[in-house]
């Protein structure tokens, strides 16, 4: 997986709007499955190896060089994300097609990650336990968060500190790594940071930041109108409670340990621009610390709760836009020369996939 894109984690809304790339631009069946996949992966740094499973029978599926990759360590991915298929409304062949190419997506990143774990290992790549402690404060940090909070946070998106520091240390082992065989080989020039502002001379600064989250449940594929009404019932009440006081977070995390809602979380910022014309119309005039209105995404429906607005800033002096031009250069950079890399890998490498 190339390092540096963001992930995220927006219901799309149905209808050909033109959105934010990476965002809200796909088309509905492969937002679907981006949006899957983004569960996928976070599921894979957090699922927990060897977990029985007394229907399957394990057979090795993959080889990667010296490393194998089991149908179990696959299934045990797949089997919350093919779920959530299940619950959406499409067709029965656009199930099947979104199972197909998750399948193909998975055990790709699966073969991708067996090779950056063995270039680790042969680098010599290491972090400390000091460097995950540290990692972590600064987070908390940034957050304004106490360890109690930062556990509470965890807690709504079903992970513990534990499974944090692995997620961080193996987020943080992959980052030294792309600066090893990626990284310290870049040199950005005058003439790169300049082609970058004329290319982005004509974006307009000066939206507002929005700090936004939301909580998704789905209908049943094949539900009628009744089943419908039911689940946009249950979000509209849950958005009255909100709106009159009761605290998001706190409504979020005890539907997520009692298994009611089917997605959503910490969306982070947005300006306004990088929002469809329906969220910034449900953005502009609502409060911090209320929800918007019932609204319908992939699958079912959502609400939008917004906790924070950062006032419009104008755009930066001329030595603090070269600064960030530079930034943007050298990630643009780094995405392609890694991927480049990790396709050399490929075409070294011995990998057999039974299928």
């Amino acid at each position: 997986m190339t390092p540096g894109k963001r992930n995220t984690r927006f219901a799309r809304e149905p209808g050909p709007e033109k959105e934010r790339p990476g965002c809200f631009k796909k088309r509905v069946l492969a937002g679907f499955l981006s949006a899957v996949w983004t569960a996928a992966a976070l599921f894979a740094v957090c699922a927990v190896p060897g977990a029985a499973r007394a229907e399957t029978v394990d057979r090795i599926i993959a080889v990667v060089n010296s490393d194998v990759i089991m149908l179990s360590e696959l299934e045990e991915i797949l089997k919350p994300v093919y779920a959530k298929v299940e619950k959406s409304s499409y067709s029965e062949g656009e199930k099947a097609e979104a199972r197909a190419k998750l399948r193909e997506n998975v055990l790709q990143e699966l073969v991708e990650r067996k090779l950056a774990d063995q270039e680790i290992k042969r680098l010599g790549v290491k972090v400390e336990e000091a460097e995950v402690d540290a990692a972590i404060e600064r987070t908390k940090t940034e957050r304004g968060w106490s360890q109690e909070d930062l556990q509470k946070a965890l807690a709504a998106e079903g992970l513990d500190v534990a499974g944090m520091r692995g997620q961080m240390k193996e987020q943080m082992l992959r980052a030294k790594l792309v600066q090893l065989a990626v990284s310290s080989r870049i040199v950005v020039t005058d003439e790169d940071v300049a082609r970058y502002i004329q290319e982005h001379s004509g974006e307009q600064p000066g939206d507002k930041t929005y700090h936004l989250h939301n909580l998704v449940m789905t209908v049943p594929g094949g539900s009628g109108a009744k089943e419908k009404e039911l689940v946009r019932g249950r979000l509209e009440r849950i958005r009255e409670r909100v709106n009159a006081g009761e605290p998001f977070p706190e409504v979020q995390a005890r539907l997520s340990v009692a298994g009611l809602q089917d997605g959503g979380g910490d969306l982070g910022p947005f300006e306004a621009g990088e929002l469809t014309s329906s969220l910034q119309e449900v953005v502009k005039d609502l409060a911090p610390g209320k929800c918007g209105p019932v609204m319908e995404a992939e699958g079912g429906y959502q609400i939008i709760w917004l906790e924070s607005v950062k006032a419009a800033e104008g755009a930066p002096p001329p030595a603090e836009a070269k600064d960030n031009a530079e930034r943007e250069v050298y990630k643009e950079i780094v995405n392609k020369r890694y991927a480049e890399w990790l396709e050399g890998l490929k075409k070294r490498a011995y990998i057999r996939i039974m299928r």
